[in-house]
């Protein structure tokens, strides 16, 4: 009997120690960190879709565990249990991932990547920045935000749109303030479409066209950028009205 239950307990421990050697033989996906005040935050991808968010102390470590979504766009981030401050989406290029959804501008650096190019190595943060403050200032498009008559057209509100989110446009600015980014949900239910829509964005070569509208004026812009050396050039405009 006892070595019945010796040969058991032995069979038990194998098993565990296989189970446990499979898990940290996991292939990675993305590995990404940063250091921290008081510690290390540390992101892990594997191949299988499961995923390890780590906010390690000095005294103690928090792992969030789930399964993660990827596509070309985003990351988005399915946690088995509670979601931590960073938050549970993120968009990544071949450098950062950048959370956008939590509680405060998390972003860690990639060490490790496996991942296909995203639509962020193609065009990057400060381009999309840079693209989208020219638009707004556009001056022939002024005329039509009416900020005398119409104080709620204050912060410009922006509709998401593909890689126009919280993040990428983070910096971008109107009327003197930060402009307001809105998602699609809130956009279809507002009662006053005093928000700038993204309508088109479409890349070939060295030329960018992109359109906005702005429903409460009825209005479509569409604009012509040219890329020159590092920046992108405005080349050409037109304002549209219903």
């Amino acid at each position: 009997m006892k070595l019945t239950i010796k040969l058991i307990f032995g069979l038990l421990l194998i098993i565990s120690c296989s189970t446990k050697d499979r898990e940290n033989k996991k292939e990675l996906l993305l590995q990404a960190d940063r250091e921290a005040p008081l510690g290390w935050v540390y992101l892990r991808i594997y191949q299988d879709s499961t995923f390890e968010f780590e906010s390690r102390g000095l005294r103690k470590s928090t792992v969030y565990q789930g399964k993660a979504e990827i596509d070309k766009y985003q990351i988005r981030f399915n946690y088995t249990d509670s979601i931590p401050k960073a938050g549970s989406l993120a968009i990544y290029d071949k450098n950062t991932v950048y959370y956008t959804n939590g509680d405060y501008p998390e972003r860690v650096g990639i060490t490790l990547t496996k991942l296909d190019s995203s639509v962020y190595d193609r065009f990057s943060i400060p381009e999309i920045r840079q693209i989208l403050q020219q638009a707004i200032d556009l001056p022939e498009l002024q005329q039509y935000f009416h900020l005398d008559s119409d104080s709620t057209r204050k912060p410009l509100k922006i509709s998401e749109f593909g890689i126009f989110n919280k993040t990428t446009l983070m910096g971008v600015q109107k009327f003197g303030e930060p402009v307001s980014v809105i998602n699609k949900q809130e956009a279809d239910s507002s009662e006053i479409k005093n928000y700038l829509g993204i309508g088109d964005w479409t890349n070939v070569n060295d030329k960018l066209r992109l359109q906005l509208y702005y429903p409460v004026e009825g209005i479509t812009i569409n604009y012509m950028f040219k890329k020159d050396s590092n920046k992108w050039v405005l080349i050409d405009s037109e304002i549209m009205e219903e």
